[in-house]
């Protein structure tokens, strides 16, 4: 994973500037959330809700999508300040 990200980091934010957000799909935890914003990642996609991905996501100003499938997790995600 962090080879395609410092790949798409060097060579596609160089190229197409501020117009594209780079992000990272089914992060599953903070640590690999950590590791794919700090590669340039702005958006973060995880199949679950994990509150310490939104927590860290919100830290860094990226996009948190986690994956709700109840009201309660989505109003939990909400709460927690999860974007999409």
């Amino acid at each position: 994973m962090q080879y395609r990200a410092q790949a798409g980091r060097g060579h596609g934010a160089d190229r197409l500037g501020r117009d594209v957000l780079f992000g990272a799909g089914t992060v599953l935890d903070a640590e690999t959330a950590n590791a794919a914003i700090q590669a340039g990642a702005g958006l973060i996609v995880s199949p679950t809700l994990d509150m310490d991905v939104i927590r860290l996501c919100n830290h860094y100003g990226a996009v948190a999508a986690p994956g709700c499938y109840t009201p309660t997790e989505m109003l939990a995600a909400c709460d927690a300040g999860a974007d999409l």
